[in-house]
């Protein structure tokens, strides 16, 4: 339950998120799941979105329903950082495939529409990974000009591309071959098991001598 707090607070409330992290005790902090749900924040919280987008292709159905609130956020400013990064006086392209698998897209036409939106071009391309060429245009060009990740001064606040269904959701939905009742009555919660540490020399001892009484 407390991971599906951080990441729902993460989105929502981030004040909200620090004092509910404050409240945790150090068992609860230390269950893998717990564990994972804070370094997604962590990852978001300190710009690192490629480490998000790269936990929420790994995270299970349920936990990535509860960070796909955010995604789309993760998803342009990742995409912003990328076009700061590349050499811009020539220009570059990259695969399809590999945006994909950037961006935690599984559909070609969700990365496509994605990138359409911010006007970043896709040029057809069947031989490389993902069907086609993302093209980041060069300086001066009429393709730079219209995109507005290139025009914009800062890192965007929110994510303007319309929200509907996030194919990384979809694939994830199928892989489980559950029905929604199966879902809803917790067939597809994670099951994690959580190894106890081994008893202190002292409490040993101090057991050892209640038995003796």
């Amino acid at each position: 339950v407390h991971r599906y707090i951080i990441l729902l607070l993460m989105s929502f409330s981030s004040e909200g998120l620090s004092q509910h992290l404050a409240r945790l005790n150090r068992e609860i902090v230390s269950h893998p799941l717990v564990s994972f749900a804070i370094q997604v924040y962590a990852a978001f919280h300190t710009d690192d979105f490629g480490r998000f987008l790269r936990m929420y292709r790994e995270a299970d159905f349920l936990t990535a329903v509860a960070m796909s609130g955010i995604a789309d956020l993760a998803r342009v400013r990742a995409l912003y950082f990328l076009m700061r990064t590349y050499p811009q006086p020539v220009g570059d392209k990259l695969s399809l495939g590999r945006i994909k698998s950037f961006l935690a897209f599984t559909g070609d036409e969700h990365a496509r529409s994605f990138l359409a939106f911010y006007k970043i071009r896709v040029q057809d391309d069947p031989s490389v990974p993902g069907g086609g060429w993302v093209l980041l245009p060069k300086k001066g060009t009429p393709e730079a000009a219209a995109c507005p990740l290139l025009a914009a001064g800062k890192m965007p606040e929110k994510s303007e591309f319309p929200q509907g269904v996030d194919s990384m959701l979809v694939s994830k939905f199928q892989a489980l071959g559950m029905s929604r009742a199966d879902i809803v009555f917790g067939a597809a919660d994670p099951a994690v098991e959580v190894l106890e540490a081994p008893a202190s020399a002292e409490a040993v001892a101090e057991g050892a001598l209640a038995d003796d009484v």
